[in-house]
This record gives C-alpha cells, structure tokens and sequence, in this order.
C-alpha cells in the first residue's frame, strides 16, 4: 500500500500540473466582466502573472481593466480513441466596466479565441474589441511569479 502510494505521488510530481492563484481587485480597482461561451477552464495573465478565473454560475468572471490582459481556455475533445486538445489565447486592454464575451472557435486549421464587447450605441449590440491581439503571456510557463499583494511579487501594485 506504502508503494502504491508513493509511486502515484511521484506520478502526479511529474504530471506537471500547475494550480493557479485567484486574482483579488484591490477595492479602488475596475474591472471588466468577460462572460464565457463555450470558454471551458478559463484563466488570465495580468502583469505578468498567471490567475485562475473563478466563473459564477453563468460563466461570467471578473479581469482587471487598463492595461493588456491575456485570455486563454483549455478545450480538450475526445472521440473514438483520440483526443484533440486546444489551448488558445488572445489579449485586449479592456475598459473599465466593460462587458465582453469570449469563445473559443475550432477550425479544420485548429482554434481561436473570438473576442466581442458589449456596446448598446452598435445595431447589434456587439462590437469586435479593437484592442485584441495574440497572448502576450502564458499563465502556465512563469509559476516563480507571484500573485499580485504577494510579499515580493513581481509586478505587484502597491498602493
């Protein structure tokens, strides 16, 4: 039973399996609410720094605002012995009570984050985010960083 044990803790030692830190807003912080569809296990860069996101029952959660944040999710399908997974991403400087929605899109090619903001002034009431680009940061590859507040983060605001 003892070798069990520690053979299936050496296994999961090198599964390589990261947890991210939730991200807390300081009180005087904005946010934006991004609000996945189709947007499975979700999680954010800000500052360099990867976070879980913490989705509420309809799959909205909170980023930061005013400077560039990354999305990604994780997709993973199976179907008659193979397994097809996709880890997209994409990046927007959201605005300050903003509403966005986020998707993951699967071509032949592969998959993409699509990205839209919430805009009433639109005839259709959504608008493509302008400031979308590519990731700029992977929340699984830099774990020594810490969470934002951390004592010694990296890129932590104090104020």
């Amino acid at each position: 039973m003892v070798r069990k044990t520690m053979i299936l803790a050496l296994l999961l030692a090198l599964s390589g399996c990261v947890t991210l830190p939730s991200y807390v807003a300081r009180p005087d912080e904005s946010m934006a609410t991004v609000e996945g569809v189709r947007f499975p296990m979700p999680a954010f860069c800000a500052d360099g720094v990867g976070y879980q996101a913490t989705p509420d029952k309809n799959g909205r959660f909170q980023v930061p605002t005013g400077s560039r944040v990354s999305l990604y999710a994780s997709l993973q399908l199976h179907d008659y012995g193979v397994t097809y997974m996709c880890h997209p991403g994409a990046s927007a400087v959201f605005e300050p009570n903003g509403t966005y929605f986020a998707s993951i899109v699967t071509t032949s090619s592969g998959c993409r984050v699509d990205l839209v903001r919430k805009d009433e002034a639109a005839e259709a009431g959504l608008v493509s985010e302008m400031s979308k680009f590519g990731p700029t940061c992977n929340p699984w590859a830099d774990t020594s960083r810490k969470a934002k507040g951390a004592k010694g983060a990296k890129g932590a605001k104090g104020k």
